[in-house]
């Protein structure tokens, strides 16, 4: 089990403390279930829980965690457990020690997409900001804030605050296109298939104009890892990789879903761990990635991809092999895309 998916739970059962603070923010079909149960986080107050002790320092994330529909759906069954036990502190106690054990076994698709993967570029990129960069940043997410919510924006597509920002992460292409289609794509915004480069570019465009808005910078951390994710430049007639079915060892996945967390979590690092083994391997080729122009980056993404779709071909199925093949270009991906990000971070401050 790795020390990430501890991290998602701890934040989870914080949640239940600071549920009534942040119930406006949660969905309405699900806000007057959750209520019910409000009583629970009395119950751990009593307590004292040392976990709570241990992670109240992040309650500011939880906001943002306790926004993701999955991740209510299991609230509530997390919470339903209490219904349905005894009066005794005993009893509850025995509940909440196996309820804990069950989540940290559940798969880490059902958190939030490539938790691991935008944290590990935020830190990357914020490992190259300037200390002026930083200061400004820090001031308005809090301090190493751009890491800690890197995943807000996947959190939030479960809020109307934003409805039109699902499709804002992704942008399908057709396979076989030309490059200078492929670049055109870029200006020409494709009518089909997502809004992830119009979408950057609006966000962009809007912070420097306004560099302190909040939530447009959660979102441009976010989208920027977005942007060098193969399958979120997938192929259109295959909706990034979503409908090509896999096997990773024995368990039933697709291509998207490989591409998001299943590689990343392969080499067992934590997010930390993974940005600085990055930034000690590839820093020598910083300056030649802040160098290519986004033409040049979009087409390395999209050749990429084409190289993906065309080895799942003649894959043998064996997850091993797949790991050996491909777990350094996904991981110069995320270092590109943690430079770009810094890159585009100090053009704005």
């Amino acid at each position: 089990m790795r020390l990430n998916d501890l991290f998602n739970v701890s934040i989870f059962v914080v949640a239940i403390v600071a549920f009534r603070a942040q119930k406006s923010r949660l969905h309405t079909k699900c806000a007057t279930k959750i209520q019910k149960y409000f009583e629970i986080s009395k119950y751990f107050a009593k307590k004292n829980c040392s976990l709570l002790k241990e992670v109240k320092k992040f309650t500011e994330i939880v906001r943002f965690f306790i926004n993701d529909l999955q991740n209510l759906i299991i609230f509530c069954i997390f919470v339903g457990f209490f219904e349905n036990t005894g009066k005794s502190d005993i009893m509850k106690r025995y509940i909440f020690a196996i309820s804990f054990a069950l989540l940290t076994l559940l798969p880490a698709d059902l958190w939030a997409w490539g938790q691991e993967g935008h944290r590990i570029i935020a830190e990357v990129a914020y490992h190259y900001l300037c200390a002026g960069t930083i200061k400004k940043v820090d001031k308005i997410l809090g301090k190493h804030g751009m890491v800690y919510m890197a995943n807000w924006a996947d959190e939030i597509k479960s809020d109307t605050i934003y409805p039109t920002m699902s499709t804002g992460h992704f942008q399908d292409l057709d396979g076989g296109m030309t490059d200078s289609a492929v670049v055109a794509a870029l200006t020409d915004y494709p009518k089909v298939g997502g809004r992830l480069f119009k979408t950057t570019d609006s966000i962009r465009a809007l912070l420097k104009n306004d560099p302190n808005n909040h939530d447009a910078l959660v979102f441009l951390v976010h989208l920027a890892g977005d942007r060098y994710c193969p399958m979120h430049t997938g192929h259109l007639d295959d909706l990034g990789g979503n409908k090509t079915k896999m096997k990773w060892f024995g368990s039933n996945t697709n291509l998207h879903s490989v591409w998001d967390t299943k590689l990343i979590q392969s080499q067992g690092y934590s997010y930390t761990e993974y940005a600085q083994f990055l930034i000690d391997k590839y820093d020598a080729e910083r300056k030649a990635v802040e160098q290519k122009s986004e033409a040049e980056m979009l087409l390395e993404n999209y050749h990429m991809t084409s190289e993906i779709y065309k080895y799942q071909e003649t894959f043998d199925g064996n997850t091993y092999h797949y790991i050996y093949r491909f777990h350094e270009p996904m991981e110069w991906q995320l270092f590109k895309a943690g430079v770009r990000l810094a890159m585009w971070l100090e053009e704005i401050y």
